[in-house]
Formats: structure tokens, sequence, C-alpha cells
């Protein structure tokens, strides 16, 4: 979404280059707090797969609203999509960040970390072509939808790991 917020500002509200691109200034200035939250979830919750879970849930709900105002409301596309970006900022802090802790005792911290980190990079480059591709050939507003489905896919995903890591306990 970082990537193509300034192309779909422009393609979808025609605010010119210069405008799309500054209205991405919106996300770093959400980082503070999309950090601050993952970080008190995680403290709240005490579990990284179940924050991974809530912060994937609040993400789908983002981008779920979303689907429904992508050509018609710029300010709140633009706060949706700071909140998507921020939900998935927190889900990788706690899935690069946090989870690898969890292999301390095998001193594999570091494996675990580079394997998910290089997981996470490999993502983001087929994402950048790929939403590239999907948007180019359908528009944004298939593209959108692509997010959301993502987003509920990653949601589902995390809902039934950490209950299956919950059952074992």
């Amino acid at each position: 979404i970082t990537t193509w917020m300034p192309s779909y500002i422009n393609d979808v509200y025609q605010f010119g280059t210069s405008l799309s691109i500054l209205n991405t200034a919106i996300l770093p200035i959400f980082s503070v707090f999309r950090l601050s939250f993952a970080y008190r979830l995680f403290k709240s919750v005490q579990n990284e797969l179940k924050a991974s879970a809530i912060l994937w849930s609040l993400g789908f709900i983002s981008s779920f609203i979303f689907v429904f105002v992508y050509a018609s409301q710029a300010f709140v596309s633009i706060l949706m999509m700071a909140l998507v970006t921020g939900c998935m900022h927190g889900v990788n802090l706690m899935l690069i960040g946090v989870f690898p802790a969890r292999f301390k005792d095998t001193g594999r911290v570091s494996t675990v970390s580079g394997l998910l980190n290089a997981f996470t990079y490999l993502g983001s480059a087929l994402s950048t072509y790929g939403i590239a591709a999907v948007s180019d050939h359908y528009g944004w507003k298939t593209t959108v939808l692509l997010w959301c489905i993502i987003a509920c896919i990653g949601t589902l995903l995390s809902f039934v790991h950490f209950k299956k890591e919950k059952s074992t306990l």
C-alpha cells in the first residue's frame, strides 16, 4: 500500500502528483502511533500470535471499509490506507521482532528471524509487481478488493494458528 498510495490517489482523485505524494506523509506520522499501539497490545495480551491476529483483524476491518469508499471519500480512503499499513507494520513487528524469541533455548533466534525477514522482503517484492499488474489490468477497485481479501485470509490464518497453539499448551 505504501508503494502504491501516490499512484492510487492521483489516479482515483486526480489530486496531481505533488499533492498525491504529499498525502503519503500521513504514513510516517502514523508510524509512532502504530508501533506504540502494537507494543501496548502485545503487553496487554502477552502473546505475539494473538496480538498479530488482532492486528490482522483491525487491518481487515479497515480494508473492508476502504472497499466501499475507495473512489468517493479521499480523506477516509487515505485514513484507511494508513490504518491498514499501520496494522501490517504491527504484524511485522510481532512476527519478525517478537516471535523469534521463542527459539532462544535452541539458539536459533537469528535463523528464525532471518528466514521470516527474508520471506517478508520476498513478499514485499512480489506484491510490488503484483499490485502494479492488478491495478493496470483490472483497476483500483479490484486492487482494493484484493487487499481486503488478503487481509481476510491473514486474519483467518492467524486466528486458526493462535487457536491451534492455544490448544497445544
